[in-house]
């Protein structure tokens, strides 16, 4: 079994952030799709995914052990994981044991910087994203993800009563 240790805003396991889209391949294996997208929430348009998998489109990927690994002008900087991915950790925390809740509360219980919104938590000082319970149920990813990654998100969200600090405070960079 592979281990997925997560470094928060440093990477998980040997990829790091920052890695350009070969660096990553010669660590989990060639691209098999890569989707252009212009405007992926807000983002510019050089932001592309890259996906370990069968399918061509995000929706449709098969359940793998390897991240699906996004990148912003050809560097990393978010890594989605499946629950297949079952050694994905961060800390002694496995993120695939027990169960969602379990998951919250175990990463509640150690950050001191965290965002809600309707579609999910992000755990700013871990660089751990998880999705909403009605969205993880369809899709049961946990993200890791770059300092910066999710800020313009954040401060959308906050402006627009749309999202809140649940713990800590946001001080317009993920610390």
């Amino acid at each position: 079994m592979e281990e997925w240790n997560v470094y928060p805003y440093v990477g998980v396991g040997e990829i790091e952030f920052g890695m350009s889209p070969e660096e990553v391949s010669k660590l989990i294996g060639p691209v098999v799709s890569r989707e252009e997208r212009s405007n992926l929430r807000g983002l510019e348009p050089s932001y592309a995914r890259y996906y370990k998998g069968l399918a061509t489109e995000f929706r449709e990927l098969p359940v793998k052990k390897k991240p699906v690994v996004s990148f912003r002008d050809s560097r990393a900087e978010l890594l989605d994981f499946t629950p297949s991915a079952k050694s994905l950790r961060v800390g002694d925390i496995h993120l695939f044991k027990g169960g969602r809740g379990a998951v919250v509360d175990a990463l509640m219980n150690v950050s001191e910087i965290v965002y809600k919104d309707r579609e999910g938590f992000k755990f700013l000082d871990l660089g751990i994203t998880l999705s909403s319970k009605d969205h993880y149920r369809d899709n049961p990813n946990i993200g890791v993800f770059a300092r910066g990654h999710f800020d313009h998100l954040i401060e959308r969200g906050l402006s627009e009563n749309v999202g809140q600090m649940v713990r800590g405070a946001y001080c317009g960079v993920s610390t």
